[in-house]
């Protein structure tokens, strides 16, 4: 992937992390089906990600995640919350908790960020510690 098309999955990705955080706090315990999510090089193609701009994607994900944090912090014992989840037609559901799925997304981020080449990896530190 290229370093556009890493940002827009990364986003993306805690995009639908965010969905299923909001179903594990509204309802623990409850559902939710991601069998629709394919992030494959024809679904960047689809979605845009080889040519649309970062910037609003790195607002969203600033944003996305001040709010999530927001609703954790007034939520004692949310990160225990937990969600059934599939992501496969027909496969078998499995249970995560709220702390697992950003773990998982802190993990996903790292292995994207690492597979980028030196300096873009460099010059994406050095954007964040300016802000």
């Amino acid at each position: 992937m290229s370093v556009r098309e890493t940002v827009h999955h990364l986003v993306e990705a805690n995009l639908v992390a965010s969905n299923m955080i909001l179903a594990a706090l509204a309802k623990s315990g409850s559902s939710y089906d991601w069998t629709w999510v394919n992030p494959s090089g024809d679904w960047m193609q689809r979605l845009g990600y080889t040519k649309a701009p970062i910037g609003p994607a790195l607002s969203t994900l600033a944003g996305l995640s001040r709010h999530i944090a927001a609703l954790l912090a007034v939520n004692p014992g949310s990160l225990e919350h937990t969600v059934e989840l599939w992501d496969a037609p027909g496969s078998p559901r499995y249970t995560k908790t709220v702390r697992q799925i950003l773990s998982d997304e802190v993990g996903h981020a790292h292995e994207h960020l690492q597979a980028l080449p030196g300096r873009a990896r460099r010059t994406r530190h050095l954007k964040i510690a300016k802000r």
